[in-house]
């Protein structure tokens, strides 16, 4: 099967998992789990320093896509489509658990990257959907994009980052219920190469401004990734995310949360656009709303194409 209709039978599929719905219900708990799934900050390829054979890892979010191996030459275009199937332990972020569920989360992607000196810009528009099997779950799906500026020193090692992410969040697939996010994030990053694996720590403020005054908030958040290779062509990375959510409204009751996100990835390329991908999330919530604690695990395998020009 030629790329272009391999291309076409995934957008065909993503189409399909969308069709199906269930009835339209609370969306809190996917603004919860949003900034794990969908990260605001953006780290762009710098063009000038080239390496081996194409691999983007897509996990990283709807801003935030960081080469696992840099492209042999950079494109300023590029779309991405994943195609994942996840169990999912806790589903509805349930204090005292919910129903295991199946779920599919078809994804597409198209940005925009360039590089001017030290400094990179870029744009993103993206949709998700988020499609459980059975009725014990919630679905949902998401429309967002991003602009974004990356300043880096010469060493390439130190970033500053400004960016700006509106999102839509729908109840079902796009369907009812809906809040509108507006989130701004200035950020510092640092990488370091540990030998064969390199490491990139981010410290970030997001500003959080929502359509409804119950989701606002200030967002002081640590990212901590490791990537690297091993028995070529396979790839892994680690992501650790540490989120302090301070909500801002009286509609929130003065809510306080400490978000713990953790996620295990193995990825293998096939064929020169293809990749394939094993995902393990696990994300812990402690708020000083009782309600709002909880522990959450998912697990399953994803297909992803990238295409660039």
């Amino acid at each position: 099967m030629r790329t272009g209709e391999v291309a076409c039978a995934l957008v065909a599929l993503s189409a399909c998992a969308l069709s199906h719905g269930a009835e339209a219900q609370d969306i809190s708990s996917t603004v919860d789990s949003i900034d794990f799934r969908a990260p605001i900050k953006a780290q762009l390829p710098k063009p000038r320093k080239f390496e081996e054979p194409a691999q983007y890892n897509t996990e990283l979010g709807d801003d935030r896509n960081i080469l696992v191996t840099a492209m042999a030459r950079p494109k300023k275009f590029n779309l991405t489509i994943d195609l994942p199937v996840f169990f999912a332990a806790n589903p509805e972020h349930s204090r005292d658990g919910s129903a295991d569920s199946a779920h599919l989360t078809p994804t597409g992607k198209f940005t925009f990257a360039n590089t001017s000196g030290d400094f990179s810009y870029g744009a993103s528009i993206y949709a998700i959907g988020d499609d459980f099997i059975g009725g014990a779950a919630k679905d949902t799906s998401i429309l967002g994009g991003s602009l974004s500026g990356t300043y880096r020193d010469r060493t390439e090692k130190v970033s500053i980052l400004a960016s700006y992410a509106p999102k839509r969040v729908f109840s079902n697939t796009f369907g009812a219920g809906t809040v509108t996010l507006h989130d701004l994030t200035i950020g510092l990053g640092r990488t370091f190469s540990l030998g064969g694996v390199s490491l990139a720590v981010d410290l970030s403020y997001n500003r959080r401004e929502a359509s409804k005054a119950g989701f606002q908030q200030h967002q002081p958040t640590v990212v901590a990734l490791l990537k690297g290779t091993f028995g070529r062509p396979y790839s892994w990375l680690l992501k650790q995310q540490i989120q302090r959510r301070i909500f801002s409204n009286a509609a929130s009751l003065h809510r306080r949360d400490w978000n713990f996100s953790t996620l295990a990835e193995i990825s293998r390329p096939i064929g020169s656009l293809l990749v394939a991908k094993l995902d393990l999330t696990f994300e812990r919530n402690s708020s000083n709303m009782l309600v709002k604690s909880y522990s959450a695990f998912d697990i399953g395998p994803k297909l992803s194409i990238a295409y660039g020009f």
